[in-house]
């Protein structure tokens, strides 16, 4: 089996999902990162896993850039318009931590893929990168 990471999967809520599918690009969530020389930054598939669905990938989408930046620079960057991410629920999620750097990815041409990929296991609320080995055949 490969360990060839083929890219990320984060799990997105079914809002999220359909705010990415009308062109909000913007996609914003702590991760534990130790540094910025991390893998994601070396990804350019990012990989649609809805939660509340049956451990599958349901399409992608590529990764344009990836940032690091509080929620004071991002406000100043991006509008709510831009954002998958649900505004109250967003700031629900970083109460607190406001100064705290969080990964912010660009994402273009989100694809819903015809015939979804199933996964071995579910995911956990963080993210994985995608290997083919977690794929179930």
């Amino acid at each position: 089996m490969s360990n060839e990471i083929l890219g990320v999967v984060f799990p997105l809520s079914p809002e999220q999902v359909n705010n990415l599918f009308k062109g909000h690009n913007i996609f914003i969530k702590f991760a534990q990162l130790k540094n910025k020389k991390n893998k994601l930054t070396e990804c350019n598939r990012f990989f649609i896993y809805q939660t509340k669905s049956n451990k599958e990938i349901i399409g992608e989408a590529t990764i344009s850039k990836v940032e690091f930046l509080n929620f004071k620079e991002i406000s100043k960057k991006y509008s709510f318009n831009e954002i998958c991410n649900i505004e109250n629920e967003f700031m629900d999620y970083i109460e607190g931590r406001e100064h705290a750097k969080m990964l912010v990815m660009v994402l273009s041409n989100p694809k819903k893929y015809k015939n979804p990929i199933k996964l071995k296991k579910r995911l956990s609320l963080s993210y994985i990168y995608l290997k083919k080995e977690l794929i179930k055949e």
